[in-house]
């Protein structure tokens, strides 16, 4: 039998090439030439992922390659279907693509006006694609734009650096006159303020051992980091240089270091967690570190892509890329430190615990009687957040899920009220507690191998950080650039034994020239610093490395440090103990008084019930856990009218604290206690607030279980779970003065969004809807288009908001449970 022909459509290979062509060039300019810029710009972030050479490579082949040709299997595929598909299938990649060029060149031109990046960005898609088929041989020529960016990132891009192989460094050390142990600590986020007493001394009664350095070495009391990035900073300790901004924190940028400096004769024990500026034939890694994930670093490429293409408004959807260089979306680590023995310690089990002590017990262990010349070094990162651990080493559960730090918002900025972050300083400076007392061991480890009189002993912060209230964390900006660059710097020489004080500008560049002068090392390599040792009577200014938003050097007057001093006590009053601490802001005096004392009236008004009830019935300091972090919610009489609070323990006022309201008189509970007054076993705890004329209330405990209840009158089921999800990424005041709330929920495993979003004031239910609005964003980071409809956009109206409400609670519903996530009003 014979078949009958059959029509198939045949496929205009011409058509086909040209029609991709143009889908790649413009593909090319909207999303793999801004991307590999940035990224070719910033290699820290491949140092920060450990990625190798071939990863590099490709990297970016996939950020070049992998859209355009999802784009060409397309239009082969509707070349074959025929008709009108293809012409269909054709138009709409071309508008998708030329949308990315076009929102790409407006975040450039317009970055801070969303309506007119819309315009602009919509604009072009719109001319391209009526114009397209006129014009296609044009646009054709943009399919060269792959190659050429392809060239720039591997060849002349400061990350085309890691492609190549280190440059072989001849090291000085034959030429050590005094050779002698180097230990080198270089800690992260610590402003020097936060170790001070109003004296302008190093605080011994908190820091005993940081009050060592400072008593039996050289105390640069007016050292200023060189840069507010770690990235940055640490490079320039090791090098003495200042260095280019665009370098990568690895050897190939500077392979003139301290580790090549003296690799012929010292061995080295070195622990880095973010860079990598020991050559591996020197370096054994230290660090214990896992394997690297190259999907962590493509999963992260969605929201830096988000960052440079999105105008303002819908930039603020978007997790923070301030903080640190990787794991945007909250991905598992990819430097996990791998556990040690830490037998004696009251710490969490491995795995738990902050890293950094793990990182810090390795250096320790790997201090030798009888060993040969060394330079132990270790980049710490602590007291850096996340904070979560109490001065003996007990660490309590942090109150943050998604967030960085309670009290800072959308964009890495304090809230404008002064209690959230004082409460955060007080919890920064527990941590700073232990790090001391893992200092103190340190020291001890080097006295019991004959190692602390002969050695040079150097710590030094790499930046510092802000507590300003409505000032940035992290981002140098007028009123918190000295928090951001004025560090501790500790140089004890090797026979020192007397300490001074050293009042003239010191620098992080300064520290390997000191080395070199200390040591009696001859080379010929060049600093931009200069040895500590001949700085006397010296008054040079400061000088930054450019990072992010401001280059501005600080003041070198040492008067702007006591400022600094005095006001951190205007934060914390009494820092003479850890139980002084505890208490902050009016009634911090108060911490450590009977309860009997304040001869409280009981209040039939007054109720809490905490989140840590269940543990602070059965304390066991033998688990590492110590509940100091309090919090829970609060009804109170509604004549109250301070957010000021006692925490008070078995009897014993233990910590102050603040409620952020929801209405007059309910809100939630945010308290730090003293640890020294949490017992083992079973705890009473109370909860007091000012009555308004001097004495104090107290009330009970009660089931304060907020009832979230829908439109219809069902009660929302709220577990938190991370895989559903839920973020806040603004709340602004209206014009009309009423709120804004801009936000995203899914459930990132199933790939589902939310069912329902719910927004209330207190109880109160104020909005009750689907997700209203698309994220594109979404989609790209957990890579589902059924995510599309995840976000959400509320304007909840004044008349509706009840009074006195500081935090509304958006609650997401998946099925039959939810999550909730609180939305701090800051304007």
């Amino acid at each position: 039998m014979t078949l009958p022909n059959i029509d198939r459509p045949t496929i205009d290979r011409h058509r086909l090439i040209r029609r991709s062509l143009v889908v790649f060039g413009l593909m090319t300019a909207g999303i793999a030439a801004p991307v590999l810029d940035l990224y070719g710009r910033n290699p820290a972030v491949f140092v920060a992922n450990r990625s190798t050479p071939a990863q590099i490579v490709i990297f970016g082949l996939l950020v070049t390659f992998l859209p355009p040709l999802l784009a060409v299997l397309i239009l082969t595929v509707t070349e074959k279907i025929g008709g009108r598909v293809a012409d269909v299938a054709y138009l709409t990649l071309v508008g998708i693509a030329a949308t990315a060029t076009g929102m790409a060149i407006s975040r450039q031109v317009v970055p801070e006006s969303t309506v007119w990046a819309l315009v602009l960005g919509l604009g072009f898609a719109v001319f391209v694609v009526l114009v397209c088929r006129r014009i296609e041989q044009g646009l054709a020529v943009f399919s060269l734009l792959g190659p050429a960016v392809l060239v720039m990132f591997f060849l002349i891009s400061p990350t085309s650096r890691l492609l190549a192989e280190p440059e072989e460094t001849a090291p000085s050390s034959d030429h050590v006159g005094v050779p002698a142990p180097i230990v080198l600590i270089q800690l992260d986020e610590l402003p020097l303020a936060s170790l001070m007493d109003r004296e302008g001394q190093i605080n011994d009664s908190l820091f005993p051992n940081f009050a060592r350095l400072a008593e039996e070495g050289n105390w640069y009391r007016n050292a200023l980091s060189n840069s507010i990035a770690t990235t940055s900073s640490v490079p320039a300790i090791l090098t003495g240089r200042l260095g280019d901004p665009d370098s990568s924190p690895a050897l190939v940028d500077h392979p003139e270091n301290l580790f090549t400096l003296l690799g012929d004769g010292y061995d080295m024990h070195v622990v880095e967690w973010l860079t990598d500026l020991c050559p591996q034939d020197l370096c054994k890694d230290f660090a214990g570190r896992g394997p690297a994930r190259f999907g962590n670093l493509l999963a992260d490429v969605g929201v830096v892509y988000g960052h440079l293409s999105l105008p303002l408004s819908a930039r603020t959807n978007l997790p923070s890329i301030d903080g640190s260089w990787k794991g945007f979306l909250g991905q598992a680590d990819t430097q996990a430190i791998a556990p040690v023995d830490l037998d004696g310690l009251q710490v969490p089990k491995a795995g738990v615990r902050s890293g950094w002590i793990d990182s810090l017990e390795r250096v320790i262990d790997g201090i030798e009687e009888g060993a040969p010349t060394t330079i132990h070094f270790a980049h710490l990162e602590a007291p850096h957040i996340p904070w979560r651990t109490n001065p003996s080493g007990t660490h309590y559960q942090r109150p943050e899920q998604y967030d960085e730090v309670d009290g800072v918002e959308v964009g890495g900025t304090w809230v404008d009220r002064p209690d959230l972050p004082r409460l955060a300083f007080q919890r920064h400076l527990y941590q700073l507690g232990f790090l001391d007392d893992r200092l103190g061991a340190l020291f001890q480890r080097l006295e019991e191998t004959g190692t602390w009189d002969e050695a040079l002993v150097i710590v030094v912060a790499d930046h510092g950080a802000s507590f300003v209230p409505g000032q940035h964390r992290r981002w140098p900006k007028e009123d918190n650039r000295v928090d951001l660059y004025r560090v501790p710097l500790f140089v004890k020489l090797p026979g020192q034994t007397t300490g001074q004080v050293i009042d003239e500008p010191a620098f992080g560049i300064d520290i390997v020239p000191t080395i070199v002068d200390v040591l009696d090392i001859e080379t010929e390599w060049q600093f931009d610093g200069r040895s500590l040792l001949t700085i006397e009577g010296t008054n040079r200014a400061h000088e930054t490395i450019y990072y992010c938003c401001n280059d501005e050097p600080v003041g070198t007057d040492i008067t702007e440090l006591f400022r600094q001093v005095d006001r951190n006590y205007e934060w914390v009053p009494d820092q003479s103990t850890w139980t002084a601490v505890a208490g902050a802001g009016p009634d911090a005096g108060l911490v450590g008084r009977e309860v009997s004392e304040l001869d409280p009236v009981e209040s039939p008004d007054l109720h809490w019930a905490l989140t840590q009830a269940d543990d602070l019935a059965g304390v066991s300091r033998a688990t590492g856990w110590v509940p100091t972090y309090i919090s829970g919610r609060l009804e109170l009489p509604e004549d109250v009218e301070t957010d000021d609070l006692l925490v008070a323990m078995n009897g014993v006022v233990a910590g102050t604290g603040l409620v952020t309201r929801d209405s007059t008189s309910s809100g939630e509970i945010h308290a730090l206690v003293a640890e020294d007054l949490v017992a083992d076993g079973s705890n009473t705890v109370q909860i007091l607030v000012p009555d308004g004329s001097g004495g104090w209330l107290s009330g009970s405990t009660a089931d304060l279980t907020v009832d979230y209840m829908t439109e219809e009158g069902r009660r929302l089921d709220i577990r938190p779970e991370g895989n559903r999800r839920i973020e806040i990424t603004g709340v602004e005041p209206t014009d009309s003065g009423g709120w804004q709330i801009t936000g995203w929920a899914a459930d990132v495993s199933n790939k589902v969004p939310a069912d329902r979003i719910y927004v209330y004031g207190g109880d109160l239910l104020l909005i009750a809807s689907e997700p209203n609005k698309d994220n594109q964003n979404v989609t790209r980071w957990f890579k589902s288009d059924d995510l599309l409809r995840s976000g959400f956009t509320y304007e909840i109206e004044e008349g509706s908001i009840p009074a006195g409400l500081q935090r509304f609670t958006v609650v997401a519903e998946f099925g039959d449970v939810a999550v909730e996530s609180p939305a701090t009003m800051t304007g």
